[in-house]
């Protein structure tokens, strides 16, 4: 690309939830590093603002809001006129078709989505229904944006205040300084839970196998009841209930953890940015696609088969326990 062809202002629009978003995060440092001294742009959700706040690969965050608030967002686009466009939606939405329409975009690059017009000047294709991965993969390719050969995995920026916070609880909480072990209870549905008395009675083996370590229960706000009650069959001091709940510090208490153990994807992701091992609780449709099992060595995932997540048993998930336990130094040591 001629020097004066180069974009001096790049939108990306990317109104995905938590775990595209730190899936992304590798495509995003590949504009930057392509583009330093470009003005990039981040359209995406609101609920996005605490995970990214402390992204460097981005001049500015915009958030995508109904009503007037998306007609001001539009004028915005259009004041601002970028030389790049980039489309990240999987999805067909009023809101993709109005900025490559009316956002007077010199070029614009998205994902050709199976039943619908071609909308930008480069379209990748979905009609074979691919990975998020792959399709990125894909996009870059198009953009003649040049993607690392390998590292192609999720990452948070944890902001330092955060993180102290988080060791300055786990240190008090903690100081034996214990092999910790984070559990995450909630999940993205209610068919994705596993059962209250599994959880509390699966921790009771580890505890039987590893007596010294302590579990960080990790939870949504409105799970906290599910948390105490599986602290309830242990002594005090072994449970410990982060004081903050927010995805930074979720970030700060998974990076200063030794093992996580959950149910649900986007928290896998996390953990993966900083190679945390993990077992999973998946149900089966995720056993050929979840990406933490595909990029991570230190990992261990129990599929529910034919039956509900619920269903998972016991044995099945210590025995995961067992097997990535090895590779785990301070409960093993």
């Amino acid at each position: 690309m001629a020097l004066q062809d180069l974009p001096r202002r790049i939108i990306i629009f990317h109104p995905g939830l938590t775990g595209e978003t730190i899936r992304s995060d590798f495509f995003y440092k590949a504009v930057r590093i392509q583009y330093p001294a470009a003005d990039i742009t981040l359209i995406t959700l609101p609920e996005n603002y605490t995970l990214l706040k402390y992204c460097l690969h981005f001049n500015e965050l915009k958030f995508l809001k109904g009503g007037f608030e998306f007609i001001a967002l539009l004028r915005w686009v259009r004041e601002k006129q970028p030389d790049l466009f980039i489309d990240l939606s999987f999805s067909s939405s009023r809101h993709r078709y109005y900025f490559a329409k009316w956002g007077k975009v010199t070029r614009s690059i998205g994902f050709h989505l199976p039943g619908t017009a071609p909308l930008f000047n480069r379209n990748a294709e979905l009609t074979d229904n691919p990975s998020f991965l792959i399709a990125l993969k894909r996009l870059a390719k198009l953009a003649e944006i040049a993607l690392p050969p390998a590292g192609l995995k999720p990452h948070v920026s944890i902001g330092p205040r955060e993180f102290d916070n988080a060791k300055r609880q786990l240190s008090q909480a903690n100081p034996n300084q214990d092999p910790i072990i984070a559990v995450n209870l909630s999940a993205s549905s209610p068919d994705r839970y596993w059962k209250v008395d599994l959880w509390w009675k699966f921790l009771l083996n580890i505890q039987k196998t590893d007596k010294n370590v302590k579990f960080l229960l990790l939870s949504d706000p409105g799970d906290a009841h599910i948390s105490k009650d599986i602290a309830t069959p242990f002594a005090p001091g072994t449970c410990i209930f982060p004081a903050y709940s927010d995805l930074q510090h979720l970030a700060a208490y998974l990076v200063q953890s030794d093992l996580l153990i959950s149910a649900d994807s986007w928290v896998l992701d996390i953990a993966e940015s900083f190679r945390v091992p993990a077992v999973a609780i998946y149900p089966e449709i995720l056993r050929n696609s979840d990406p933490y099992g595909q990029h991570h060595s230190r990992f261990e995932g129990v599929y529910s088969g034919s039956k509900p997540v619920k269903e998972i048993t016991i044995q099945a998930v210590y025995q995961a326990y067992c097997r990535i336990r090895p590779e785990i130094s301070r409960i093993v040591t």
